[in-house]
């Protein structure tokens, strides 16, 4: 399976719990990778973003990975997989991949993914970065809520 939807559910109750006074449902794409034997921990898309030379947005060159040209789609999702697959087993929560190949991670990436700022030179039908932009994934907890409270005005 390469990507499910989950589905939250928030509600409002009143001081005594006997009544619901605002509630919202969010839904989020997470994406999850199957091998034989084991489950990826899930992740999912967090955008592109502009990087520069002098300070990485993230600034740990986990892997270069070979393109197959002649299948565009399928060479990247492997890519992406195999990125997270690296990144997970060193313990850091973002990874990106720019220039189509190159795997970026970091301790601190959380922090660091977007401090050059937003770019929509990716190539965004892939979802993965190419001349010094880099498209960004965050591992997640798919059990606790991550909406926006503010949708719900109580």
């Amino acid at each position: 399976m390469l990507y499910t939807v989950f589905t939250h559910s928030l509600f409002f109750l009143s001081e005594d719990s006997r009544e619901i006074l605002c509630a919202r449902t969010f839904h989020e794409v997470i994406y999850i990778f199957y091998t034989d034997t084991t489950v990826l921990h899930p992740y999912k898309p967090v955008g592109c973003f502009k990087d520069k030379r002098d300070t990485r947005a993230l600034p740990v060159l986990v892997q270069k990975f070979s393109v197959n040209e002649t299948d565009l789609a399928n060479s990247f999702a492997d890519i992406i997989h195999a990125c997270a697959t690296e990144v997970f087993e060193n313990g850091f929560w973002y990874f990106g991949l720019e220039f189509r190949h190159q795997c970026w991670s970091g301790v601190n990436g959380g922090m660091t993914y977007n401090r050059h700022g937003r770019s929509d030179n990716c190539l965004s039908n892939y979802s993965v970065g190419s001349f010094w932009t880099i498209f960004v994934y965050r591992f997640v907890e798919v059990d606790h809520f991550t909406g926006n409270l503010a949708l719900c005005q109580v």
